[in-house]
């Protein structure tokens, strides 16, 4: 299937299958846009697309439009907590998420510089 994929204005059209996942998409969109697939969020309408699952899983069709952003980078506690939060609801609206993928999440979590918290 083909699908737009709309970033900062410009448009770039994708053939990609739909057994493929929102992070193989995000692969493939990595050189045409020029920031990492792992900085990429793409949203369906207003959903954020798990990158983990097939895109015909999360609604994805042929000729649909995505809309691509850049994460912007965590720099607190409380922002790799909110961007874990939004993936793991963002899978688990689709399908039950693989424990891969929350395994990744606790990873990210793990990594949280607690310096400076309150007790």
């Amino acid at each position: 299937m083909k699908v737009l994929v709309l970033y900062e204005g410009a448009r770039h059209q994708v053939q990609i299958a739909g057994t493929q996942s929102a992070g193989e998409l995000c692969a493939k969109l990595e050189p045409l846009i020029g920031i990492a697939a792992e900085s990429m969020t793409l949203t369906l309408g207003r959903e954020p697309l798990c990158h983990e699952l097939p895109l015909a899983e999360q609604g994805v069709q042929d000729r649909d439009r995505l809309t691509c952003s850049r994460h912007a980078a965590a720099s607190s506690a409380s922002a790799v907590l909110e961007s874990a939060m939004q993936e793991v609801e963002a899978c688990s609206a689709a399908q039950l998420p693989h424990q891969e993928h929350f395994t990744r999440i606790l990873e990210q979590l793990d990594a949280i510089s607690l310096d400076g918290l309150d007790e």
